[in-house]
C-alpha cells in the first residue's frame, strides 16, 4: 500500500485525496467516491432518434457514453468527445515516441 502522507488524484475530477479515499478501477485508474457515485448513478436516457432506452458504456474511467440498441447511435454529453479525442491524440504521441525510441536503437 502506498505511503499514506502522499496525495493521489482522481482521474475524473482531478482533485487530490489520501489513498484510502480513492478506489482503483480495473484499468488501474484512481477515482474518488463522489465520481464513482456519479458514474454509477447516471440516469438512463432515451435515444433522441427513436426513444429507445440506451445502454451506458464507461469510457476511459471518466464518463459514460449512451448507445442506442435499436438504431446504433452513440451519444456523448458536452465535452466527452473532446476527452476521447485528446486521449487518442496522447496515445498517438506516446506511440510515436515509443517508435522513435526503438528506431533510434536500429539506426545508431
Amino acid at each position: 500500500m502506498p505511503f499514506s502522507s502522499e496525495e493521489y488524484f482522481c482521474i475524473r475530477c482531478g482533485l487530490g485525496f489520501n489513498w484510502g479515499d480513492l478506489t482503483t478501477t480495473r484499468a488501474g485508474n484512481l477515482l474518488c467516491l463522489r465520481c464513482v457515485n456519479q458514474l454509477e448513478n447516471e440516469p438512463i436516457r432515451k435515444c433522441p432518434v427513436d426513444g429507445t432506452e440506451m445502454n451506458k458504456k464507461r469510457v476511459l474511467d471518466r464518463f459514460n457514453i449512451d448507445r442506442c440498441t435499436e438504431c446504433g447511435g452513440t451519444w456523448f454529453d458536452k465535452g466527452e468527445l473532446k476527452v476521447v479525442q485528446e486521449a487518442a491524440k496522447e496515445q498517438g504521441r506516446d506511440d510515436a515516441l515509443e517508435d522513435a525510441y526503438f528506431a533510434r536503437g536500429f539506426f545508431n
